[in-house]
């Protein structure tokens, strides 16, 4: 059980994948994941840029993107019918382009809270559901911005082909499956700022403080692998975005960003993960290495964020045990032994005399068991 990690969000998992397991009851994971990406995709011909300098478009750009992932997680309890997961994350995050004013955009603490249920139906499905709460960072000032504050629910699904120890079957796979509606709220602190401006900010601000305008489904799937025993586990995953415009959002088709909108190009952003997970000394101490895939990186929609064309994650995480284990003691049997045994011949008589003595029962003292 010390060998589960956390997701990015603080849930076990893969990078952004849940598994629909946890670990033991009282263990406490710690993590820490750093990202970058450093290449120019925001300014295309294609999708032109405003001139921050002065009139006209531009159609090249440079965005460096470095930030990091605290996330924790801890399993609160464990009964017959389930076990339930407490976690949540704070992320903090840098983008510079110069194609921006400002040219720095920075993300100081956005954070995830989060709960999870889950259980295993059979020797090797299991099912579970989720609710998080997403509190996120203002802008132009430190703090929560209330008014931006989202929340997510979805259900889980892992089918671990290793199945347990009396299974017939046991492969070195797992399969899980998410499904979650976001509730997004991040549109609403940029609400004073383009209220300022009479008008839209653009993609390049999407992309660095993380805008979505519409709610979302989220689907996303990985599988993952046992090698080495277990101590290399290789996995891809896939993540699809689902615009839903609960928000009524009106799109402009002429807006500041020359941005598509979704009434007229339909688009779902879709990512592609690969990565390997290692556990080099003990099982409780993980590393871990991957990369996402943009598969919609040139493509951009006015009421969603834009999608990087790739982003390098690396970084380590730490299982603890929270309660004292129980002692395992082996105990061998050993072959059994008959007690001695044998025959008494004696002769009875009365002191002094030869006579035999009739009708004598013998027996033994301090022997209860042992028959006369």
């Amino acid at each position: 059980m010390l060998s589960e990690s956390n997701t990015l969000t603080g849930g076990t998992g893969l990078l952004h994948t849940q598994h629909a397991q946890t670990g033991a009851q009282g263990q406490f994971r710690i993590s820490l994941v750093g990202e970058w990406f450093d290449e120019g995709f925001l300014c295309t011909v294609a999708f032109p840029c405003a001139n921050p300098a002065g009139a006209g478009v531009v159609t090249s750009d440079k965005m460096n993107h470095v930030g990091g992932t605290l996330a924790l997680g801890v399993s609160l309890f464990r009964t017959p019918a389930g076990a339930v997961d407490l976690y949540g994350s704070i992320a903090t995050y840098a983008n510079s382009d110069p194609q921006n004013r400002p040219a720095l955009l920075q993300v100081l603490g956005d954070s995830n809270l989060g709960l999870k249920y889950v259980a295993r139906k059979g020797d090797y499905m299991n099912f579970g559901a989720f609710a998080e709460l997403l509190l996120v960072n203002g802008t132009g000032a430190v703090g929560l911005d209330g008014g931006g504050t989202s929340a997510k629910l979805g259900i889980l699904s892992t089918l671990d082909l290793r199945g347990q120890v009396s299974s017939s079957v046991h492969l070195p796979l797992r399969i899980s499956v998410n499904a979650g509606y976001e509730f997004d709220n991040t549109a609403e602190v940029l609400a004073a700022t383009e209220g300022k401006l009479g008008e839209p900010v653009s993609r390049i601000d999407r992309y660095g403080l993380g805008i979505n305008r519409v709610d979302h489904f989220d689907l996303l799937a990985g599988i993952e692998g046992f090698l080495v025993d277990e101590r290399i586990r290789p996995f891809v995953e896939g993540h699809v975005l689902v615009a839903s415009n609960r928000q009524n959002f009106q799109c402009n088709p002429v807006n500041p960003s020359f941005d598509r909108c979704l009434k007229t190009d339909p688009l779902a952003p879709a990512t592609v993960s690969a990565g390997v997970r290692f556990f080099p000394w003990k099982r409780a101490f993980s590393l871990i290495a991957a990369a996402d895939i943009g598969l919609t990186s040139t493509n951009f929609i006015e009421e969603l964020q834009p999608t990087p064309l790739w982003t390098i994650f690396a970084g380590a995480g730490w299982s603890v045990d929270t309660r004292d284990r129980p002692v395992l003691v082996q105990k061998r049997g050993q072959p059994a032994t008959l007690p001695p045994h044998g025959h008494i011949v004696g002769f009875v008589h009365a002191q002094g005399s030869t006579d035999p003595t009739p009708y004598v029962i013998a027996a033994y003292r301090d022997r209860p068991k042992a028959t006369p």
